[in-house]
């Protein structure tokens, strides 16, 4: 991390971890910095306002095999640091001679005050889907809103820009207890394709957008010619 403390005329480095890492985000809440990195693990250090040293990193994938896939999303919020994320943990790994590898992966939340010893819990929020792809969120005190598109029923094959619907959950406690998921669309049994939604929070009321249109039909891979 490259620092300043004097509005940008000088900078020092301050090393948080030494293997490589991609996608690293930070954010603030009102007393600490938060950092995140995704490498071969998805991980999140901390430092107060003011202070020197950065905490060790924190991994906050549960399981050896799981790791942040797509783009995570985290934002702070008064003193609490909220994250998300498509997580492989359960991802059933298959690949095809004839189509593109399924990948059906979580949507997972985690927060931490910054009071807090450590991380919370982390909460599987789409519990009930087949297919999940990344999600979006918005803060709002302690509100909550994750957003994301996906599918409940599809076949063997399915990705991202085929036929999807958007899916939410909202938490009313800043993260602690999240309702079910909500579909907000449903057209994907009639061949659309709802896709890439964004969200945002706004005195109380959730505004969303999405793009929707006829996805395009792959041809198999055994079509494909050099």
């Amino acid at each position: 991390v490259f620092h300043s403390s004097d509005s940008g005329r000088t900078w020092k480095m301050e090393r948080i971890l030494s293997s490589d890492t991609w996608d690293n985000r930070i954010c603030k809440t009102k007393n600490c910095y938060y950092y995140f990195g995704r490498g071969y693990n998805f991980w999140s250090s901390r430092k107060p306002v003011g202070g020197s040293n950065w905490e060790s990193p924190f991994r906050l994938t549960k399981t050896l095999g799981a790791n942040c896939r797509g783009s995570c999303r985290m934002l702070a919020d008064g003193d609490t640091a909220h994250v998300c994320w498509a997580d492989s943990r359960h991802n059933m790994w298959r690949f095809y001679v004839d189509t593109v590898p399924s990948e059906n992966d979580d949507i997972v939340y985690r927060h931490r005050k910054d009071s807090d010893s450590s991380w919370g819990k982390d909460k599987i929020l789409s519990k009930g889907l087949v297919y999940c792809f990344p999600p979006a969120m918005s803060v709002e005190g302690n509100k909550v809103v994750v957003v994301w598109a996906g599918s409940t029923t599809s076949d063997r094959n399915h990705s991202q820009g085929e036929e999807n619907d958007i899916f939410y959950v909202v938490s009313k406690d800043g993260g602690d207890t999240w309702t079910k998921p909500v579909r907000v669309t449903d057209k994907a049994k009639d061949g659309l394709d709802s896709a890439t939604p964004q969200v945002m929070l706004l005195n109380g009321v959730i505004h969303l957008f999405f793009i929707q249109g006829k996805p395009e039909k792959r041809e198999p891979l055994s079509n494909w010619t050099p």
